[in-house]
Parts: structure tokens; C-alpha cells; sequence
């Protein structure tokens, strides 16, 4: 009796202990497996880390290039203000510079228009105009204009004009000063042309001017001497 439970409990106790060893080789194979998972996305996640920490590398690589590029963009814009401001001066500077010397020409041109333009009054209402160096369409103009409003200004009764400096006469210079003879008269002014020298009066004959109603002396005296006495006051 006692030999047959014992022959019997040795296989229930081998059987115990092989279920045992499957369970301990179960749970070890889940271990492991759990083991692995948990190792792979330990991985996982560590790549994934470190490609995070790359880009934010990059970012950050990328941030502090814009960085620089936006303090130098500002630096440029700064230079460029400056530079701007500065070629603002030195246009205003120029464009004072540059009034100065018009203002000193616009002197000149008027001190050139009287010295061009010497009428001087010889009595209360006698002007003469002695007229030196060459002239041209433009000068005779000019000295038109002014004569004319020399003689309204001095209510100018007689008008000599001198025409002994001039160098040479053409036919549109001779033309010119017959006209302004003609407006002198138009304003009620006796006119007197003096200075007509030979090659003068040759001139003048060979342009086919006509002086009529035009008294002429060949000399200034002559002519003043005997125009300021027919005179009236």
C-alpha cells in the first residue's frame, strides 16, 4: 500500500514541476518579449529625439543665421538712412550754392545790360548813346528796349545816338538801329545820329539804308552843337 502511493505521487510531482518549469519559461518569454518592445521603442523614441534635437539644431542654425542676416539688413539700412541724409545736405548745400551763383550772374547780367546800355543825360531832356565794340540783332534789341524806356523815363525832347565805336555795320545791324531811330521818334523825341565816319556812310549806301527824316553828323560835338540849341524848353 504504501509502495503504490509512493509509486503514484512521483509523476504528479514531475508533472507539477514541468508545468512550473513551462510557466517560468512562459513568463520568461514575455519578459523578454515585453523586454524587447519596451528596449524597440526605447530606440524608437531615441531616434525620434535626436532627429527633434536636429531640427531644433537646424531651427536654431537657421534662426540665428536669420539673425544675422536681419542685423546686417538692419546696419545696411541704417548706412543707407545716413548716407541719404547726408546726399540731402549736400543737394540743399548745392542748391544754395547754386541760387548764390545765379543771384551773383543775374548781377552781372544787369551790370552788363546798363554798361551795354550808357544813356546819359546831357541836358534836362537830351539823352545821348554812345554805342562801342561790335553789335549784333540780339545787343540792338537790347539797347532798343532800354533807350526806349530811357527816353519815356526822362521825357527826353532829343535823343543823340553815337555810333563812332562801332566796329562794323551789316545790313541787319543798320536795319536794326534805323528802327530804333523810328521809336524814338514815335515818342515824340527829335533823334540825331552822329559818328558817321566814310567807311560808315559807304557802308550804309552800299546796304541801301535810307536815314530820311534822320538828321546825321560825322562827329558827337558837331552834333551836339548844333541840335541841343533847336531845342525848346
Amino acid at each position: 500500500m504504501v509502495l503504490t502511493i509512493a509509486t503514484t505521487s512521483q509523476p504528479r510531482a514531475l508533472t507539477i514541476q514541468i508545468t512550473d518549469l513551462a510557466l517560468l519559461v512562459l513568463l520568461t518569454a514575455m519578459i523578454v518579449t515585453l523586454t524587447l518592445t519596451l528596449t524597440h521603442t526605447l530606440l524608437a523614441s531615441l531616434r525620434q529625439a535626436e532627429e527633434l534635437a536636429l531640427v531644433a539644431q537646424a531651427a536654431q542654425h537657421h534662426a540665428e543665421q536669420n539673425a544675422v542676416a536681419l542685423a546686417e539688413q538692419q546696419a545696411a539700412m541704417v548706412q543707407a538712412r545716413d548716407a541719404a541724409v547726408a546726399a540731402h545736405a549736400e543737394a540743399e548745400q548745392a542748391r544754395q550754392e547754386v541760387q548764390q551763383q545765379l543771384a551773383v550772374v543775374q548781377q552781372q547780367q544787369a551790370l552788363i545790360h546798363e554798361l551795354s546800355l550808357p544813356v546819359l543825360p546831357l541836358t534836362e531832356h537830351t539823352l545821348v548813346l554812345p554805342l562801342v565794340g561790335s553789335l549784333d540783332a540780339e545787343r540792338v534789341v537790347q539797347i532798343t528796349g532800354g533807350l526806349l524806356e530811357q527816353v519815356a523815363a526822362h521825357q527826353a525832347r532829343l535823343v543823340i545816338l553815337d555810333i563812332t565805336g562801332i566796329a562794323e555795320l551789316d545790313r541787319a545791324v543798320a536795319q536794326a538801329l534805323l528802327e530804333t531811330l523810328r521809336g524814338v521818334q514815335l515818342l515824340g523825341a527829335q533823334v540825331v545820329l552822329t559818328g558817321i565816319q566814310p567807311r560808315t556812310a559807304h557802308a550804309l549806301v552800299q546796304l541801301g539804308v535810307a536815314l530820311t527824316g534822320i538828321r546825321t553828323y560825322n562827329t558827337l560835338q558837331a552834333g551836339v552843337a548844333e541840335s541841343i540849341p533847336a531845342v525848346r524848353y
